[in-house]
């Protein structure tokens, strides 16, 4: 089955291709632009943008990182980038127009696009609205040491994709993946610079990889061993999995609805796709049916590691949204909140405790101090 990224993807990589080789008033281009139009609205009737971010190493098309080896995401990704395109979002304020003008003015070659001073510029003078094209030089690089954690982002986005066709969930490659998250010294530096830079949203592969980070980083200032560590990283890289098994219209309504008194759909399907595990194992069960019955209920009734995963989670979401205004700035800000009294009743142990990691990874260098 196709998935909106990967339709989203060929349906843009097709117009450009088309309107590249035969120009924009040809039938297999202008039928290739009725399609890529398409695909738009009917991404803009489950959300409220269309985003593709690009660049030499990675494409990342409605919070869905695309594989590798993908046949239009890899063509596509090295057209943009070579045309000094690292963001392209589309809302519904872009009319058919505004569609045909994108893809007109990013199927010329890329000398084109850069001597024109660039596609953002050029959408500008030509008067469309909607669209929005940023550059790389509006982006922050990711630090060469950064390898583990763009390795993360891949195979959290390649969980959902497997979970998505209905293949059974690999636990033990999740494993492997969450001992990487777990290092010291400058390793875990270079993990901070990562988890601290914002512009993702909480379906987005960052938030499984940053929260399962945190979560760690929790129990390593609690004095948790190794093992017990990576357990926990575990359940907190698969606290939202069962998001994978609902439609993405129902993944949004899950993301911004009020529990009361029951389960979110996205966690009952969590604890029925990790229903086989048992012992110890199970913790990822657990804290995917635990994690916003902390938040909602208090932790009174949850067990420790669905506490730490609740945690790690509501601070990772409250502070990664791309909506401005609407949450908190930083994690500093946040934390410094939830030491006021503010906000969910997690347990005062673990808000002073993160509060203390994150003064330990300021003294290295990363900008999160909570403001005591």
């Amino acid at each position: 089955m196709t998935t909106l990224p990967e339709t989203l993807t060929r349906a843009l990589y097709a117009a450009l291709r088309q309107v590249r080789h035969y120009g924009p008033q040809h039938p297999a281009a202008e039928e290739s632009i009725r399609v890529f139009e398409s695909a738009v609205r009917s991404a803009l009737a489950q959300a409220p943008a269309v985003r593709w971010d690009v660049s030499a190493d990675w494409l990342i098309v409605q919070g869905a990182l695309l594989p590798a080896d993908d046949r239009h995401g890899l063509p596509l990704r090295d057209h943009l980038t070579s045309r000094g395109v690292a963001h392209l979002t589309i809302t519904a304020e872009a009319d058919p127009r505004a569609l045909r003008e994108v893809i007109r003015l990013l199927s010329r070659e890329p000398e084109e696009v850069i001597a024109s001073g660039g596609a953002s510029d050029a959408l500008r003078r030509a008067g469309v609205v909607g669209i929005e094209v940023e550059g790389p030089e509006q982006t922050r690089a990711l630090p060469a040491e950064t390898d583990e954690y763009l390795a993360a982002l891949s195979a959290a986005a390649a969980l959902s994709a497997s979970v998505e066709r209905g293949d059974r969930l690999d636990v033990g490659r999740v494993q492997l993946v969450v001992e990487t998250l777990d290092p010291s010294g400058g390793a875990a530096r270079a993990l901070w610079t990562q988890v601290v830079l914002r512009g993702h949203d909480e379906l987005d592969p960052p938030h499984a990889v940053n929260v399962a980070f945190l979560a760690m980083q929790l129990a390593r200032g609690l004095g948790l061993a190794r093992p017990e560590r990576i357990d926990l990283g575990v359940a907190a890289f698969l606290h939202d999995i069962g998001m994978a098994r609902l439609p993405w219209q129902d993944r949004l309504a899950e993301r911004t609805r009020t529990v009361r008194s029951a389960l979110p759909r996205h966690a009952v399907e969590a604890g029925l796709l990790l229903r086989h595990l048992d012992g110890r194992s199970s913790l990822p069960m657990i804290a995917a049916m635990e994690h916003h019955r902390v938040i909602v209920e208090g932790p009174s009734t949850a067990a420790p590691a669905s506490q730490l995963v609740a945690l790690a989670d509501y601070v990772e979401a409250m502070t990664c949204g791309r909506v401005g205004g609407l949450r908190p700035a930083g994690l500093g800000g946040l934390v410094t909140a939830l030491l006021a009294g503010e906000g969910p009743a997690f347990p005062a142990v673990h808000v002073r405790v993160l509060a203390a990691v994150l003064v330990q990874a300021a003294a290295s260098g990363v900008e999160v101090v909570p403001q005591m």
